[in-house]
């Protein structure tokens, strides 16, 4: 703990008061005059400067811990709120699905689309919410499969050539 050293100034009966005597070679040596010491004042000496160095090293210190926490506080903050947002709001995917064949074959169900999740989930009970936005013929079931920690794959049974789907990833987080 800082321990304060509590400064006064030096006060004497004659401020800026000197003696001047000439020397031998010619030069002056100058002496101060005083009169009486009023108050002798807090000695500016290696102690007290010490002192004063280490307060502001630690202050220096305590503060750089504080910011460090603050960074990372902040980072954890907006990790939690990016899973809370996950979790609760999900992610949104706009994929456009195709078909080649002709009904009653598909070849969305051949080579499926797959999503990459934005998040990774740490477990595999995310549910996946599907809307069809547009399309130029029947839909048929959406079928989900290869559900992984990092995406899924999408599909539809339809006879439609072209499906534009809103999927929606929410959970998984915690």
């Amino acid at each position: 703990m800082y321990k304060q050293t509590e400064w006064q100034d030096r006060v004497t009966q004659y401020e800026d008061r000197y003696r001047v005597t000439a020397n031998m070679d010619g030069t002056y040596t100058h002496e101060e005059v005083t009169g009486e010491v009023l108050q002798v004042g807090t000695p500016q000496n290696q102690t007290n400067f010490n002192n004063a160095e280490n307060g502001i090293q630690d202050v220096t210190m305590a503060m750089q811990i504080l910011a460090w926490a603050n960074f990372h506080k902040r980072r954890h903050d907006a990790e939690h709120e990016a899973m809370v947002d996950a979790e609760l709001l999900g992610e949104l995917h706009e994929v456009v699905l195709t078909n080649s064949q002709r009904y009653p074959f598909n070849s969305s169900l051949d080579a499926p689309h797959t999503i990459a999740l934005t998040q990774t989930r740490r477990n595999l009970f995310y549910s996946v919410e599907v809307e069809v936005l547009e399309s130029d013929g029947q839909v048929g079931e959406i079928i989900i499969s290869g559900k992984a920690l990092n995406g899924l794959k999408i599909a539809y049974t339809g006879s439609g050539s072209s499906v534009k789907l809103a999927v929606r990833i929410k959970g998984g987080m915690t």
